[in-house]
């Protein structure tokens, strides 16, 4: 009896596997909460790439109500079936309804909702987790862009880099490229814009630099390519001879061009540098080969109705311009006619380039463009200290770099440029 007494205390007070069970439950203890925090963490992914995905998808309907399409619905659902949420699979659910803004303007609404996934959180919590993301886009001006790259799939597309600062006051950035390197910011770059849309999953940014949206700062992904809205703007085929052959403009001189009823050709160039003045009367002036060049400190005035066209009559050598130095600008647009809207256009049939200065635009800050800058095929290094926050510019190229400080609006208002990305009438002027 003692020794089965003295056996029974000793097993009693035995602790040598007590730790092992501690440990044990601890570790379960841990893994359990390992396990939770890996789930909460995709729960937060998921939730932001929901979040994309509304967002991108309540613009699209949006713009896609501004030019009157009745599917506008189903064009949301498409833009969020491209985040892998497809409405009515796997329990996911896409709402997309109209509705109103305080001041009365028309609003749209898309709700994206998917089941959360679960791991390990199921030992720990019980019913169901969902991921919800809510996002409204105002049906009307946000669809009006003035920046617009062309170009479907090149990377860098549209870049900022250095300490390039430029600001869309009240219009938008489009890149078309689906590559996911199409936008670039990089450096201590900034821009603001109401929104950026880019045709890729992702975009690329290294530095300090700083972007400003509406949409959480960040780009709408996944976008349908933009329409180049001077699609349909006839070719120049109006070639007569040569009124200027390599014509050349400097020192103080200063010079007009009266207005003219058929095209003034300027065959292999123009250029005006040093101090010179120049005056361009209303009308159209082509540039037949060569390059159209202002530097120095030359001031270039081309009164209301003045458009130039860059364009080859020999199908080569089709001109480009390079405007630089602390040259001051000022061209506005026609209101009407087949240039409406235009102040440099450049050929469509102009080589596709991927060269990143093929056309050059720095001015001074005194330097104003009353219009589209059109380049369909080549790049646009658009630089210096332009700034237009209050007028009316478009920039439409293959590609285009940013360098410097510039701004753009579209208070255009009577000066016959197209819309990008929406908010037109009937004839596809901006509203």
């Amino acid at each position: 009896m003692r020794r089965a007494s003295t056996f029974l205390r000793q097993v009693r007070d035995d602790r040598s596997g007590a730790s092992t069970v501690l440990v044990g439950l601890g570790a379960v203890v841990l893994l359990g909460a390992a396990g939770l925090a890996t789930d909460v963490a995709g729960w937060y992914a998921a939730r932001r790439d929901a979040q994309h995905a509304a967002d991108s998808a309540a613009f699209s309907a949006a713009t896609a109500m501004v030019a009157g399409g009745s599917d506008y619905e189903e064009q949301a659902k498409a833009i969020v079936a491209t985040y892998g949420v497809k409405d009515g699979q796997a329990g996911a659910k896409v709402t997309v309804a109209q509705g109103q803004s305080a001041d009365g303007a028309a609003t749209v609404q898309v709700i994206v909702e998917e089941p959360a996934r679960r791991f390990f959180s199921r030992l720990f919590l019980t019913g169901a987790r969902s991921i919800r993301a809510s996002a409204v886009a105002r049906v009307g001006g946000a669809g009006e862009g003035c920046v617009l790259a062309l170009h479907p799939s090149l990377k860098d597309a549209v870049e900022l880099s250095g300490s390039t600062e430029v600001r869309l006051n009240g219009c938008s950035l489009m890149v078309n490229s689906s590559n996911a390197g199409g936008f670039k910011m990089s450096g201590s770059s900034s821009l603001s814009a109401p929104h950026v849309l880019v045709g890729g999953s992702d975009w690329s940014r290294s530095g300090s630099f700083k972007l400003t949206t509406q949409d959480r700062n960040l780009p709408l992904f996944n976008r349908p390519p933009t329409a180049d809205p001077y699609l349909g703007v006839r070719e120049f085929e109006d070639f007569h001879g040569c009124d200027h052959r390599k014509m050349n403009i400097g020192g103080s001189d200063t010079h007009e061009f009266p207005a003219k009823s058929t095209p003034r050709i300027f065959c292999e160039g123009l250029t005006i540098n040093g101090s010179a003045k120049v005056t361009f009367k209303p009308g159209i002036y082509v540039i037949d080969r060569g390059v159209l060049s202002f530097s120095g400190s030359s001031r270039i005035t081309a009164e209301r109705g003045s458009v130039f066209i860059l364009t080859s009559s020999t199908g080569s050598n089709f001109a480009r311009f390079n405007i630089t130095g602390s040259t001051t600008v000022k061209i506005t647009a026609p209101s009407n006619g087949d240039y409406a809207g235009l102040a440099i256009y450049q050929s469509r049939k102009a080589p596709v380039s991927k060269n990143d200065s093929d056309n050059t635009f720095t001015g001074s800050s005194d330097s104003v463009i009353e219009g589209a800058i059109y380049l369909p095929n080549q790049s646009l290094d658009y630089h210096g200290s332009t700034s237009q926050t209050s007028g009316c510019v478009q920039v439409i190229a293959s590609t285009i770099k940013f360098t410097g400080s510039s701004g753009m609006a579209l208070n255009c208002s009577g000066v016959g440029v197209r819309a990008i990305g929406g908010g037109q009438d009937g004839a596809g002027r901006l509203t």
